[in-house]
């Protein structure tokens, strides 16, 4: 398959105070959709906006928006994915944070998925760190009972994961 690809896009951060900082970004491409098989125009458009309140608390939110193309021209499927999140940093080199991600698509009309999500991170020496974190993942696939019978759809949940790092510099 041959064919011209070709993209424009655009970002722009914003600094308003020492509280508040923000992103707008945004693009559209023709390019080949791999997962419809075929070429079409494919767009997107976001925002990202950052607040602190406290020295120890921020508050965010991301916004994406994913527009998929047809080969007529048309619109074929619109995605939405946001993300709030907050984060409290009670002293130096020890943070907590937590984020809740939603995707809904307008194809079904639904939200398709939802990632729960937290980190607890500390820096406790230099260039040593441990790190915690615990992820739930729900999203709208096919779920069975233990006959294996076909479940009516419903968010439920898909995966679940925690992980414990630790980086620790040895000195010699």
């Amino acid at each position: 398959i041959i064919y011209t690809y070709y993209d424009a896009t655009f970002s722009s951060w914003y600094r308003i105070s020492s509280k508040w900082n923000g992103n707008l970004f945004g693009g559209y491409s023709r390019t080949y959709n791999f997962s419809r098989e075929y070429l079409a125009f494919y767009s997107w458009l976001g925002a990202f906006i950052n607040w602190r309140p406290f020295n120890f608390l921020e508050l965010g939110t991301s916004y994406d928006m994913f527009i998929e193309g047809n080969p007529g021209g048309d619109i074929e499927a619109t995605t939405y994915n946001t993300r709030p999140y907050f984060s409290i940093t009670p002293i130096n080199n020890l943070n907590f944070r937590m984020y809740v991600d939603h995707v809904y698509s307008t194809e079904s009309k639904k939200i398709e998925s939802v990632i729960a999500g937290f980190l607890f991170s500390w820096n406790f020496l230099p260039k040593s760190w441990v790190y915690f974190a615990i992820n739930e993942f729900y999203d709208r696939g096919d779920e069975y009972d233990s006959s294996g019978n076909l479940l009516p759809n419903r968010i439920h949940i898909k995966d679940r994961a925690a992980v414990l790092k630790l980086k620790y510099l040895y000195y010699f």
